[in-house]
C-alpha cells in the first residue's frame, strides 16, 4: 500500500515540542488583545475619558497594525533571523502594553496602540511561518487555536473583576504577561527556515501561485461573514426575548465549542483528505447559523446554536492553513493569510452594519451564508483539482 502524503514532503521539518511551543505562545501574545477587546475599550473610555467613537478607535488601530504587519511579512519571512525579530516583537510588545498604563490623550494612545498591533501582527506571523514550516500543520494549527480560545476565555472571564479592583492598566499588564512568559522559549525560535535540512530532492518547490490566491481571497471572504455575523449574535438574541444575561452566557459557553473543534481538527489531521473537513465546518458554520433563525430562541438553543457555529470555524481553520502550507514550501504566503484574515474581521462588521436595523438583525445571517457559500464555490474546486498531495490535498 502506497503510504499517504500531507504535500509536505521536504519542508524544513521544524517539529521539536519546544520550538512548536515557542510558535504558539508567539500567536498568543499576538491574538490576546482580542478576547478583551470589548472590556478593553470600555476600560479607556472610562478612565482616559474617551468618548465612544475614541475608543472604538484605539482598538481599530490595534487591528490595522496587525493587519499591516501581517502583510509586510512576506517581504521578509525568508530573509530575516526569525529569533531576532521574534524578540524585536516581544519587547515592542512588552513596551506598548506598558505604556498604555500610563494615562494619556486620545492620540498618543491612538499611536501606541498602533504600534502594538504592529508588534502583535509581527508574532503572528512567526506563528503562522514557523507552524506551516512543520511537517504537522494541521494538527499544530488546531492545538494553537485550541490553547488561545482557552487562555483568551480564561482572561475575558478575570479582566472584569480586575479592572474593577485595579483598574484598566491592570489589564495591559496581563498582556504584558504573555509576552514575559514567552521570553523564556525564545531560544527555540528558529533562526530561519533555510537552517533546516530539506530533503534533496525538493529543492526546486515552488509556491503554486493561482490556486493559493483563490485560498487567499476564500479566505477574506470567509471571515468577512463569519465576523459580520458573529458581531450581532448577542443583539438577534436579544431581539427574539433572551434576556442579555442569558445571551452573554450563551457566547461564552459557545467558546467551548470553538476548543472542541480545533481539538478535533488536531485529532483528526489529515486522516481524510482537507476538502472533506473543510466542506462540513463550513456547513456546520452555516448550520449554527440556521439554528440560530429557525429554532425557537431560548438559552439553550442559543448556546448550541452559537457553539456549532464556533466549532465549525475552528475546526475549518486549520486545514485552510494546513493547505496553504501544503501548497507554498516558501511559508510567505501562509503569513499573508492572518492579514486577510484579520481585514475580514474588521469588514465583515462593517458590512453588517449597513444592513442589520435597530430591531431586526436576521441580515447578518444572510451576510454569513452568501459569504459561506462563496468560500465553498471558491475552495471546492481548486482543492479537488489540486492533486498534488492525494490525501493532503
Amino acid at each position: 500500500m502506497t503510504p499517504t502524503t500531507n504535500g509536505l514532503e521536504g519542508r524544513a521539518a521544524l517539529t521539536p515540542r519546544p520550538t512548536i511551543a515557542a510558535a504558539m505562545m508567539l500567536g498568543v501574545c499576538a491574538v490576546m488583545v482580542f478576547p478583551v477587546m470589548p472590556v478593553l475599550v470600555g476600560g479607556l473610555v472610562r478612565a482616559s475619558g474617551l468618548n465612544a467613537r475614541q475608543g472604538g478607535l484605539v482598538a481599530a488601530a490595534d487591528v490595522i497594525g496587525m493587519a499591516t504587519a501581517n502583510a509586510l511579512a512576506f517581504f521578509w519571512i525568508r530573509r530575516s533571523n526569525w529569533r531576532y525579530v521574534a524578540g524585536l516583537a516581544i519587547a515592542a510588545l512588552i513596551t506598548g502594553n506598558l505604556l498604555c498604563t500610563q494615562e494619556f490623550g486620545f492620540w498618543p494612545l491612538l499611536l501606541t496602540r498602533g504600534w502594538t498591533g504592529m508588534a502583535e501582527g509581527t508574532a503572528l506571523a512567526l506563528t503562522y511561518g514557523i507552524l506551516a514550516q512543520s511537517t504537522a500543520p494541521d494538527r499544530n494549527y488546531g492545538l494553537f487555536l485550541a490553547l488561545n480560545l482557552t487562555l483568551g476565555a480564561i482572561t475575558d472571564l478575570l479582566s472584569p473583576t480586575l479592572i474593577g479592583h485595579f483598574g484598566v492598566q491592570s489589564l495591559f499588564l496581563v498582556l504584558c504577561g504573555y509576552p514575559l512568559l514567552t521570553l523564556s522559549l525564545l531560544a527555540f525560535v528558529p533562526a530561519g527556515p533555510g537552517l533546516a535540512p530539506v530533503n534533496s530532492t525538493h529543492h526546486n518547490l515552488r509556491p503554486m501561485l493561482a490556486p493559493i490566491a483563490i485560498a487567499l481571497v476564500a479566505n477574506l471572504v470567509y471571515f468577512v461573514g463569519q465576523s459580520g455575523a458573529w458581531a450581532y449574535f448577542e443583539r438577534l438574541a436579544v431581539s427574539q426575548g433572551l434576556p442579555l444575561q442569558a445571551a452573554a452566557n450563551g457566547i461564552a459557553l459557545s467558546l467551548l465549542g470553538g476548543v472542541a473543534g480545533a481539538i478535533s481538527a488536531s485529532w483528526l489531521n489529515i486522516r481524510l483528505p482537507r476538502v472533506v473537513p473543510l466542506v462540513l465546518a463550513v456547513l456546520l458554520a452555516a448550520g449554527g447559523l440556521a439554528g440560530l433563525q429557525l429554532l425557537p430562541m431560548s438559552a439553550f438553543t442559543f448556546a448550541a446554536a452559537a457553539a456549532v457555529f464556533n466549532f465549525g470555524n475552528n475546526f475549518g481553520h486549520p486545514y485552510l492553513l494546513g493547505y496553504l502550507a501544503a501548497l507554498d514550501p516558501t511559508a510567505r504566503y501562509a503569513v499573508v493569510s492572518g492579514a486577510l484574515q484579520t481585514g475580514g474581521m474588521g469588514i465583515g462588521p462593517v458590512i453588517a452594519a449597513f444592513l442589520v436595523t435597530n430591531t431586526h438583525f436576521e441580515a447578518s445571517l444572510q451576510l454569513g451564508y452568501a459569504s459561506f457559500a462563496l468560500t465553498l464555490l471558491l475552495f471546492v474546486p481548486i482543492m479537488i483539482l489540486h492533486t498534488g498531495n492525494s490525501r493532503g490535498s
